[in-house]
């Protein structure tokens, strides 16, 4: 490659050029092939363990969801999800323990109601048994 030597004003100083042998970008010596192999290797394990290590932190707590999830299906409402992270799955823990809380609290509400009503029963049924006994067998014909 050959060109013009040029300073400032366009005042030419001489001819420069440079060459390189064919060889040299033509053909890679078994050190640099080797090199770039491991090169490649190397960053592709580190990847791996990065992406599998991210992946175990993003994945973690998704398994204690799922079982706190099944267990609140068969009707354990006192179990709860502890997160030891700082981002959305905190936040989708904090919601599952709220509604758990929540179903918890609902469920005895509905209990306590039912209780009631079968006390207010019991009671009409006892106010009715007393009242037949009041009135004498044969009076009502």
């Amino acid at each position: 490659m050959i060109g013009p030597w040029e300073i400032r004003n366009d005042t030419d100083l001489g001819i420069i050029g440079a060459s390189l042998a064919k060889s040299f970008i033509v053909t890679l010596s078994n050190s640099t092939i080797a090199q770039t192999l491991f090169i490649i290797a190397i960053t592709l394990i580190l990847v791996s363990v990065v992406g599998a290590f991210i992946s175990g932190q993003i994945t973690r707590p998704l398994p204690e969801l799922v079982r706190a999830s099944q267990a609140i299906s068969d009707g354990n409402l006192s179990v709860l999800i502890d997160s030891g992270t700082n981002d959305e799955l905190k936040i989708l823990a904090e919601n599952f323990n709220q509604m758990a809380a929540s179903l918890s609290l609902s469920k005895q509400e509905l209990m306590q109601a039912y209780d009631e009503t079968l006390f207010g029963w019991a009671k009409a049924l006892e106010l009715r048994d007393n009242e037949r006994k009041a009135i004498p067998a044969g009076s009502l014909i």
